[in-house]
């Protein structure tokens, strides 16, 4: 078991959180959710920042994490579903295109690498997922700020472009990307 380490460990619990936060929306306990919600959006947070200083890097770790992250964001999602229907109702739109985004990105992974994930782990997906979560927490604890929400929708666009153009560079999947510069970095060095 030598993958198991800290980093994995959190991202275990975090997958374990996802059915309890989802028991927490059907019996209607926005309270309990929201703080298992913020202890899950924490954990993301700790886990890739133990991962980096002590260079616990593991595929295991990168696939346990992205398993984590869908679950946090899936709940996350049904969440506002189930506690804050004013606030989609006002933003349905811009909602829609994001989540549209979102879901191209995982129609193209999944016509690319046969899967619907995949691990690039960049860095603006990581910008994506802090302003994200900076804004549902603020949305369920303080209510709805538009000067979060509009940055948090634009950073989510364009980590999904950096995504497609990914995608298109590379014929098989890469753990852990930094982004397109990055790509285009080495490319242009293996091409020297």
């Amino acid at each position: 078991m030598k993958n198991l380490n800290v980093p994995n460990v959190i991202s275990i619990v975090r997958i374990i959180l996802t059915p309890v936060m989802l028991a927490c929306i059907v019996m209607n306990n926005e309270q309990v959710f929201t703080w298992m919600l913020f202890a899950a959006l924490i954990s993301d947070i700790l886990d890739g920042l133990i991962a980096r200083i002590f260079k616990l890097h593991t595929e295991l770790g990168a696939r346990l994490d992205s398993i984590g992250d869908l679950g946090m964001y899936a709940c996350a999602v049904t969440g506002i579903f189930g506690f804050k229907w004013e606030f989609l109702a006002e933003n349905f739109a811009v909602i829609f295109v994001v989540i549209g985004f979102f879901l191209l990105a995982r129609i193209f992974t999944f016509i690319r690498y046969k899967k619907v994930f995949n691990n690039f782990h960049s860095y603006s997906s990581k910008l994506m997922a802090y302003a994200q979560g900076i804004f549902i927490m603020t949305l369920f604890l303080f209510g709805y700020k538009p000067y979060l929400f509009y940055p948090a929708c634009m950073i989510g666009i364009l980590a999904n472009i950096e995504e497609y153009l990914l995608l298109c560079l590379l014929p098989v999947e890469k753990t852990n990307v930094k982004g397109l510069y990055w790509v285009l970095k080495e490319k242009n060095k293996a091409g020297s």
